[in-house]
């Protein structure tokens, strides 16, 4: 097993779920969902990734806390699509024509992301608690070393083109400096923005991309 891959993954968070004390009678803190509760919450599901469920690794006694939690994180985020939509259809202009103007310096310190900032996301705006939140920490560890596993997770293009240039440094998620002084890393910038609104949470897949992994 190679680090940081998706089997590091799952053994990571069992470790930590047992080391924090989770078990069948007191890691399940609140009302459990089935696998078919769960796929209606998820109606922008794609097939395949609905039938992978069906062979998800976890034990019983976590994968339905998991699957409670994931589609309380996908209500949370979906709620949210709204708002990335309006400001596109109202701002979008305004925001190209801002966004221009500023120098590389100041881009780069717009898009500098301390790591903990984003599990603080997860903890107060979303509420994830139990097995999911620790499977979180360790799905966050491997982002920080994707370079390493060769891994994509993006559906289109310009997710993967994203992620591309997305590094990790001093604890914190930066974009690449020939991301923020190109023009091609400012339009990649607006398309993500668009995505964000939706139409789906996760945009439908457009193709096997030859870096997929």
């Amino acid at each position: 097993m190679r680090k940081y891959e998706d089997t590091w993954v799952v053994d990571r968070t069992m470790f930590e779920y047992v080391n924090q004390g989770g078990c069948s009678c007191c890691g399940v803190t609140h009302t459990i969902m089935n696998l078919a509760d769960f796929a209606s919450k998820c109606s922008d599901w794609e097939t395949d990734d609905e039938n992978k469920e069906q062979f998800s690794p976890w034990p019983m006694f976590i994968h339905e806390e998991i699957l409670t939690e994931r589609a309380r994180l996908r209500m949370a985020m979906k709620a949210d699509m709204n708002k990335y939509k309006d400001f596109v259809e109202t701002h979008m202009k305004g925001f190209i024509d801002w966004w221009s103007r500023l120098g590389e310096n100041t881009k780069t310190r717009i898009f500098q992301l301390p790591s903990e900032e984003v599990l603080s996301y997860f903890r107060i705006q979303t509420k994830v608690k139990g097995s999911y939140e620790i499977l979180l920490c360790a799905i966050l560890e491997q982002i920080r070393h994707f370079q390493e596993t060769g891994y994509t997770d993006g559906r289109v293009a310009a997710e993967l083109f994203f992620e591309k240039n997305l590094v990790h440094q001093r604890d914190s998620f930066v974009l690449d400096s020939q991301y923020i002084a190109n023009e091609a890393g400012d339009k990649n910038f607006f398309e993500m923005l668009t995505i964000l609104g939706g139409p789906k949470l996760l945009p439908v897949r457009t193709g096997t991309f030859k870096c997929e992994k």
